[in-house]
């Protein structure tokens, strides 16, 4: 009997280079092997070979059905499974992994970020982010922290400017316990903060670390702030946590109290200005040639700022 290296390595002997043909021989190979001892593994070679005759278009196609059937697994709480196919996913993607690209493409956030910094943007053929994201998912789902830490880690890799990532990776050191590097990680995006929800989920993150210090006087600057760019019910549902413990009403906190939190824990009071100015400049010149885009920039521009000339688009 065969081993499975070398059963593949017959099959890959056996292509021809003519896709419709090499497609066809495979549907004969997954029948042929469906019940082998070692059938996992075989079909499992067999998708990558298959994955490797497909164009881009569909290559990228069949990566997006592969992370909605994913997606649907996870709904149902089928986390083994969910799992089993996202590595299945990532190995059918890996060999087309290209050094010097980034999986940006629509991020538009993401493009005023790199630009800002001066970073030459080379899209990769494939969503690799949004697939290792989805990975960081499932293992978080299935509380190994860790190695759901990592899988974020390759996410950012691929998308470094994708506020969204870093935010999910600090949230999984407070599900560790490790509220520390949970604080640090919240205070490290502040420079590339870039819309008003991400803003208000870093300050009540740094609201929920000051609870656990029962520093509940910062924590209600904090919450606050996170109130002033999103009203959020998780943040309403913190002030009530500290005012029962405080046994008082809650007053808004003065502007010298805000800065006594900043001082003491170097918490930003306002945002980077010069990404603030990228995203008017990006905004401003994109309604010349993609009048959605520029509009959706100065929207976003507006929820940090409120500047009412700004309402206007």
């Amino acid at each position: 009997m065969f081993n499975v290296e070398q059963i593949i390595k017959s099959i890959r002997s056996n292509l021809t280079g003519n896709s419709y043909k090499d497609l066809t021989m495979l549907e004969e190979m997954y029948a042929k092997y469906e019940n082998h001892p070692n059938s996992k593994e075989i079909i499992q070679e067999l998708n990558i070979i298959a994955f490797s005759l497909l164009n881009e278009k569909d290559q990228i196609h069949n990566v997006e059905e592969c992370y909605q059937e994913i997606g649907e697994m996870i709904a149902m709480k089928k986390y083994e499974d969910a799992y089993e196919s996202i590595e299945d996913l990532i190995k059918k993607i890996e060999p087309y992994k290209v050094k010097g690209t980034y999986d940006i493409h629509e991020d538009i956030e993401a493009v005023v970020i790199y630009s800002m910094n001066h970073l030459p943007i080379e899209n990769s053929r494939l969503p690799y982010s949004k697939v290792y994201e989805l990975e960081g998912i499932i293992l978080a789902r299935m509380e190994r922290y860790d190695e759901a830490i990592q899988a974020l880690d390759h996410a950012i890799e691929w998308n470094p400017g994708c506020n969204y990532y870093r935010i999910e990776k600090a949230d999984l050191y407070r599900l560790k316990g490790d509220i520390e590097q949970f604080m640090t990680l919240n205070l490290n995006l502040f420079p590339y903060l870039c819309k008003a929800e991400y803003v208000s989920t870093v300050y009540r993150n740094i609201g929920y670390y000051l609870i656990e210090k029962k520093d509940y006087e910062n924590a209600i600057c904090s919450l606050t702030l996170s109130l002033n760019y999103q009203e959020s019910d998780s943040t309403y549902q913190e002030l009530s946590y500290i005012q029962n413990i405080l046994q008082h009403e809650i007053d808004y906190p003065t502007m010298e109290k805000m800065e006594r939190m900043s001082k003491k824990y170097h918490i930003p009071l306002s945002l980077n200005e010069e990404l603030l100015s990228y995203i008017y400049t990006f905004g401003m010149n994109y309604l010349e040639k993609n009048k959605e885009t520029g509009k959706y920039l100065l929207h976003i521009l507006y929820d940090l700022t409120k500047d009412e000339e700004l309402s206007k688009y």
